[in-house]
């Protein structure tokens, strides 16, 4: 039990409470910017769902007894109101010359 208490009392490898005190401080601002990146990330993600599911043409066409049904999805991407500019900051151009698909 001697031992014990020489190892107890023994103050040779001793970090003082300021070393503490900065390795705590630095840990913290690094998990804040981390959880930061990952929400921004997300919140990116979200909008690239939300810009794709604006996207999801239901046009359908069929031929039936000699009669055509269809349905024409018109539906046009509009801009956020508040940036003048698409979600999450995606541009949706098509190349000059592109035809839409079928």
């Amino acid at each position: 039990m001697k031992w014990w208490r020489r190892f107890w009392q023994d103050e040779r490898g001793e970090v003082g409470l300021a070393g503490v005190v900065l390795l705590y401080a630095i840990l913290v601002l690094g998990v804040i910017a981390g959880l930061t990146v990952v929400r921004n990330a997300i919140v990116h993600e979200f909008g690239d769902l939300a810009t794709a599911l604006m996207h999801v043409d239901t046009s359908y066409s069929f031929v039936a007894g000699g009669t055509t049904h269809q349905y024409l999805d018109t539906q046009t991407t509009s801009l956020d109101v508040a940036t003048g500019q698409f979600p999450a900051g995606i541009v949706l151009t098509e190349p000059s010359g592109a035809t839409p698909p079928p």
